[in-house]
């Protein structure tokens, strides 16, 4: 999400109550974030854009549309964001104990790699808390394309 929401992004609900309680949370948070547009000039500002798309593309995918990927990410070794969120992924490792990781080779290839929309990607590393063997991404902060080290 972009850094404005404070609230990270939920996955398939399991329930109905918790399909209804997701929607509640994401109509405020399309609110809050379209308050933010208005306020702070979002059509010059693509975080304030990021944190929309984000939001909305949550509220397509519980109703049932969920959008496509307009970018031919899994032809160039890129996973797309729609349909392998890293987030899962990064999520699931950390609730198994997996903790943040550095190695200053890998950031640097990753700031070298560039994304299918022509932004620059960041560095995401993490380890088994009693390893020493991290699992290191590429990932874009504009449209959320990630690429493993």
């Amino acid at each position: 999400m972009a850094p404005q929401s404070g609230t990270p992004p939920s996955y398939t609900a399991s329930t109905e109550e918790e399909r209804s309680r997701r929607l509640a949370d994401v109509h405020g948070r399309l609110s809050k974030a379209m308050d933010n547009a208005s306020s702070l000039g979002a059509f010059v500002d693509p975080r304030l854009l990021v944190e929309l798309r984000d939001v909305v593309g949550e509220v397509l995918e519980l109703i049932g549309d969920r959008p496509a990927c307009r970018y031919a990410c899994g032809d160039r070794g890129f996973h797309c964001p729609i349909s392998e969120p890293l987030e899962r992924e990064a999520a699931r490792l950390q609730a198994s104990g997996w903790i943040a990781s550095w190695d200053a080779v890998e950031a640097r290839t990753a700031h070298d790699t560039v994304c299918l929309c022509g932004s620059r990607m960041s560095y995401l590393a993490l380890r088994p808390a009693d390893g020493e063997v991290a699992t290191a991404w590429a990932v874009c902060g504009l449209c959320r394309h990630w690429k493993a080290l």
